[in-house]
């Protein structure tokens, strides 16, 4: 029987959070809902506009793989064969243009976000590792547990940008919530924190986001003032 309660406690650095989901023994599901203080009545995400993104072309980006495992996840995982989830592909000069000069993005790391019909990405919570990954001196940044993130940092936002209309088929559930209907261009804060989530690909056609995760003073500003972007 894992012990999450001294799991927990011994987390003192971002690497040690790190670390804790390359353990076998532990259930990366289990951890998400020991921590999660989820209010399934709070908003899973605040819509923050719409904008240009006809100038994406994600067809020819670099493939970085469909549904990677950590050691914690691969027992449910195998399981229940829940190995299509989405593909990674790397974001083009065009995409990396507006997350900065459009979403204000100074320190972020971002993908896109492909789900082909028949994927599946299973019902996980954000530990946003691979934008941990992206920083250097892990062991010596202090992790708050609460927030998911280095302690004293500004918010780490987590937004996702349509690159289609939605279509009948395409489930993003978010607690109790779905985000559907959106728009081409449309663009969401996700309020990513201790919020179990899931997504499905039901349809015939392949659905397409735009993920980034990190540090942006105008997504803060347009969040504080309640402005669109």
């Amino acid at each position: 029987m894992v012990d999450y309660a001294e799991i927990v406690s011994n987390i003192k650095t971002c690497k040690d959070w790190l670390d804790v989901f390359n353990r076998p023994d532990v259930d990366a599901v289990d951890l998400g809902y020991y921590l999660s203080e989820y209010d399934y009545d709070e908003t899973p995400y605040d819509y923050l506009g719409n904008i240009e993104v006809d100038s994406i072309d994600y067809s020819n980006a670099e493939f970085l793989g469909n549904s990677s495992v950590l050691p914690s996840e691969h027992n449910r995982v195998s399981k229940y064969n829940y190995f299509k989830g989405y593909d990674k592909r790397a974001p083009t000069k065009e995409a990396e243009k507006i997350i900065k000069d459009r979403l204000g993005f100074t320190w972020y790391h971002s993908t896109f976000n492909i789900q082909p019909p028949n994927n599946v990405t299973r019902l996980h919570f954000d530990i946003i590792t691979s934008f941990l990954d992206s920083q250097d001196n892990l062991a010596d940044i202090p992790f708050d547990i609460k927030r998911l993130q280095p302690v004293g940092d500004k918010p780490i936002r987590r937004v996702f940008v349509a690159l289609s209309d939605w279509q009948d088929g395409w489930i993003f559930q978010i607690g109790k919530d779905q985000w559907s209907g959106w728009k081409k261009g449309d663009v969401i804060n996700f309020n990513w924190r201790h919020a179990p989530h899931s997504t499905a690909n039901a349809s015939w056609a392949t659905r397409s986001l735009l993920k980034i995760t990190g540090y942006s003073p105008t997504i803060d500003d347009v969040l504080s003032r309640g402005i669109s972007i």
